[in-house]
């Protein structure tokens, strides 16, 4: 009896050519063999002889919190289903156990058992997400904020990312209920095939529901913590009254990196030096700019704190985002052109008869 699956795991350009039954156009062949990325997305078409597709498992790896894809690409003929697993850049290759129990089945129910195990792992994503958010939920009043936001962006690029891949796998799976996507003689799907996948299109159509709503349920959890800070502020506001703001220049970043950024030229940080009532501002870089945090008590790194972002005498500072020198020169250019700003540091306001920061 002819082999009807065939299993390679990151193979070379030789062995794959030789484990090939039909000759395959050069493109399909070069995204076989492409290096695993990150983030892959879903490809299924049909090439006359040949069926050729990249799907993308989705696998949770809670201890780490976060979701690992795992590429998997095929080339399926009436006579052979190929496989061509990519060990991902951190963690494993997809488990062909859903394979290596199908028996004695056709090689078009061989990819309905690939693309159906695909699908389940969407749901494993679901389960792991809401437990994800559950913790957040728990631990949201006593994390650190910085702590809650890495949190919730993380969770919400790896739910958009499960979620195109679901809509990008069920649209394939749609074409071959459709009868759109098959070999020339339409044999590999015949109708019985056909309506197994039905079943995987519904796991799909729920898993991206229960996508949106582990979204929807992340949204609530980010408002609600947005919601704890402005709360935090305005006990503050209620006790104090705001008489002056502290500002800081500020000039275009020179690293290339961070061009469109303005970044302060801040002689120090320090607020207050006054024994017992030190405060400070603290920067808070983050991908896309920056803020500042008022601290009250001595800074960590006091000679960061003084020093500001200024590095020598004169007009000579460093770029907040990068740690690059900003030399005099670049900063009177930036002046001269009328592209020097100005960033609200911190605000002063009064409590009794003591200015408070």
């Amino acid at each position: 009896m002819a082999v009807r699956w065939l299993d390679l795991v990151d193979p070379t350009r030789e062995q794959l050519v030789d484990a090939l039954e039909v000759h395959v156009a050069s493109e399909v062949l070069e995204m076989l063999l492409a290096a695993p990325v990150e983030r892959p997305r879903p490809h299924l078409e049909g090439h006359g002889e040949y069926v050729f597709g990249v799907l993308v498992a989705m696998s949770p790896v809670p201890e780490e919190d976060r979701i690992e894809s795992r590429e998997v690409g095929f080339v399926a003929t009436t006579e052979r289903l190929l496989t061509v697993r990519k060990t991902p850049p951190v963690g494993e290759a997809w488990a062909p156990e859903c394979l290596e129990v199908a028996g004695d089945v056709s090689v078009g129910e061989l990819v309905f058992r690939l693309v159906d195990d695909v699908a389940d792992s969407f749901l494993d994503v679901v389960d792991a997400a809401d437990a994800e958010i559950d913790e957040l939920e728990d631990h949201i009043d006593d994390w650190p904020s910085a702590r809650v936001r890495r949190r919730i962006s993380s969770l919400r690029h790896d739910l958009i990312h499960a979620r195109r891949t679901v809509g990008a796998t069920r649209a394939k799976v749609r074409r071959i209920m459709d009868k759109r996507l098959d070999i020339a003689n339409e044999e590999l799907f015949p109708e019985k095939v056909e309506r197994l996948f039905a079943d995987t299109y519904e796991t799909l159509f729920r898993a991206g529901e229960e996508l949106d709503m582990a979204r929807d349920l992340l949204a609530s959890s980010r408002d609600y913590h947005q919601s704890l800070i402005a709360e935090n502020q305005n006990e503050v506001v209620k006790k104090l009254t705001v008489i002056a703001c502290l500002w800081a220049r500020t000039v275009k970043s020179p690293n290339p990196a961070f061009s469109q950024i303005e970044v302060p030229l801040a002689t120090t940080f320090m607020l207050s030096t006054k024994a017992g009532k030190e405060a400070y501002v603290e920067p808070v870089i983050e991908s896309t700019g920056y803020c500042f945090t008022v601290k009250v008590g001595k800074p960590k790194n006091a000679e960061a704190a003084q020093n500001g972002t200024k590095l020598a005498r004169g007009a000579n500072f460093r770029c907040l985002m990068s740690g690059t020198p900003m030399a005099s020169d670049h900063i009177k250019t930036e002046g001269k052109a009328g592209r020097m700003g100005a960033r609200l540091m911190a605000s002063g306001r009064i409590t009794g008869r003591s200015v408070a920061i």
